[in-house]
Parts: C-alpha cells; sequence; structure tokens
C-alpha cells in the first residue's frame, strides 16, 4: 500500500491543537509504521529547519535530513557543516522524539571533515559511536 504524504499529513493535522514542545498538531495514534515515519520526517524537518537549511545535493547546505525510508524507527541527519549542529539542535531532536515518538531514534553523521563520531539520538538520552 502506497501511503501520499499529503493525505496522511491532512489526516494527521485536520482540527487538532498544536503540541507545546514543537508547536505541531498531534493525533496519535498513528496506525502504521510507514505513517510514523512520514509524520517524524517532517517534524523534524520543521525543527532542523529553525537552525540551518536542509540540502541533499547543494555543498552549501547545512545537513541533509535524509528523505528515503529504508524501513525500521530511525531517521538519518547528515551535517556537512561543523558550525549547523550544537546542543540547541539535539535538544530539539530530542523533544520532537520525546513527545510521540519514544521508539525512535535519529543517526546524526558528520561528514563535515571534523571527525566527530556519529551520533544516536532517542527522546531520553543520546547515545555516541566509538
Amino acid at each position: 500500500m502506497r501511503i501520499h504524504t499529503r493525505e496522511v499529513l491532512e489526516g494527521y493535522t485536520k482540527g487538532f491543537q498544536p503540541d507545546a514542545a514543537t508547536s505541531l498538531p498531534r493525533k496519535l495514534p498513528m496506525t502504521t509504521r510507514e505513517e510514523q515515519w512520514l509524520v517524524l520526517h517532517n517534524e523534524l524537518l520543521n525543527a532542523l529547519s529553525r537552525f540551518g537549511e536542509n540540502s541533499p545535493s547543494d555543498p552549501q547546505g547545512d545537513y541533509w535530513l535524509v528523505d528515503d525510508d529504508w524501513g525500521g524507527h530511525y531517521h538519518k541527519v547528515c551535517v556537512a557543516h561543523p558550525r549547523f549542529w550544537s546542543n540547541e539542535v539535539e535538544q530539539q531532536v530530542r523533544a520532537v522524539l520525546a513527545s510521540s515518538f519514544k521508539d525512535w531514534g535519529v543517526y546524526v553523521v558528520f561528514e563535515d571533515g571534523s571527525g566527530r563520531p556519529g551520533l544516536i539520538i532517542y527522546g531520553d538520552r543520546t547515545v555516541t559511536e566509538r
């Protein structure tokens, strides 16, 4: 079954008040993993766009929120510029996850030449790759 982004998001947000932590409408539970993936992708994109530019093909962009769904309960952010990632960005991602996506995580990969180890962010903690 193919899920259409517009239909899912319209059904998810119609008639609901914004969540205080993320400013995004809430309607849970979502019925499928695919719906959860799509809604979380859009919430992460909204949160990250406050700090920089999502740009998968432009080397001038700050990060890329990967838009391919490969299954599982993870999203991936590729950081292109070292100044983009901060404690504030990390806290915002954690707030999105903690609000309604407790079983999900976000991989953060630093492709900015900084040599920083990758992260996996969950709603209640961050794991640093070694």
